[in-house]
């Protein structure tokens, strides 16, 4: 199967960033400065398909629909540069370590990670090769790993970021898996599997899968409360979402329908 993320990254892009579980009263927080920057992008000739902030706020990476690179954009004075960094083919997920040094851009077409040295925003070293058909990628809270999401293997790759490597064996889950979150506790990763219509929960002590988690037909993207209380699931083709209660690995009250500004801030993060 040939996998992209579904249409409502595309319709819905932007930057995300703290959400708190202020979903309960449906309104989840937005930093201001997200959708500005939605607004400049959609005034110009970029169509994005994820934005990617650094921790210290510096800078958006953007990654385009339709092109194998990723465009710099200056947040501190809300500029658009000139600077493109070629990657792998069909970008399609892009994760920032802590210290925006370094980000990590997973090319679906090439089954492979590029790393960019944010000092010099080139690219550096050799791709790391994953999974067939990769989605999504995130790091571990303390910097040691990076979890990437193999739709077309129902697994999950594991990369030592201390060696840029593979390490261990791949994680078996649920079918097309298409995204991951982990807690800000570091102790669990979840991801949405688009085929199996449930969201797998993985142990990451043992990296082993320790529960499913039962959603509607074809959950696509995940954002985590950064109280780590919640966690949120799209669909594809949907504007609606479901809060899964992290204390109870379940399904939590009823299913909410968004606007877009509220979606694009929730499924659009940068790490």
């Amino acid at each position: 199967m040939n996998l992209f993320k579904p249409m409502l990254y595309v319709l819905f892009a932007s930057a995300v960033i703290l959400v708190s579980s202020a979903l309960l009263t449906n309104t989840p927080d937005i930093e201001a400065g997200d959708l500005q920057v939605s607004t400049l992008l959609e005034k110009t000739a970029i169509n994005p398909m994820l934005i990617s902030y650094t921790p210290n706020r510096h800078w958006a990476y953007i990654l385009t629909s339709g092109s194998n690179d990723v465009t710099v954009y200056d947040l501190t004075i809300n500029t658009l540069t000139n600077v493109s960094i070629a990657v792998g083919s069909t970008p399609i997920d892009m994760a920032i370590t802590s210290d925006s040094s370094t980000g990590y851009v997973v090319n679906s077409g090439d089954n492979n990670i590029s790393i960019i040295d944010l000092s010099t925003n080139t690219v550096t070293g050799s791709p790391i090769s994953v999974g067939t058909n990769p989605q999504g990628i995130r790091i571990t809270p303390n910097g040691d790993y990076a979890y990437v999401v193999n739709a077309d293997d129902n697994n999950v790759s594991v990369i030592d970021l201390s060696t840029n490597t593979v390490t261990g064996s791949t994680i078996s889950v649920g079918t097309n898996p298409m995204d991951i979150d982990i807690t800000p506790n570091g102790n669990y990763a979840y991801i949405p599997n688009m085929g199996s219509s449930n969201i797998s929960v993985i142990d990451l002590s043992s990296n082993t899968v320790s529960t499913t988690i039962s959603v509607n037909s074809n959950p696509t993207a995940i954002s985590i409360t950064a109280d780590g209380l919640y966690a949120l699931i799209a669909y594809e083709g949907s504007t609606n979402i479901t809060k899964i209660n992290l204390t109870t690995n379940t399904v939590s009250g009823p299913t909410y329908t968004m606007d877009a500004p509220f979606l694009r801030a929730l499924f659009y993060r940068n790490t």
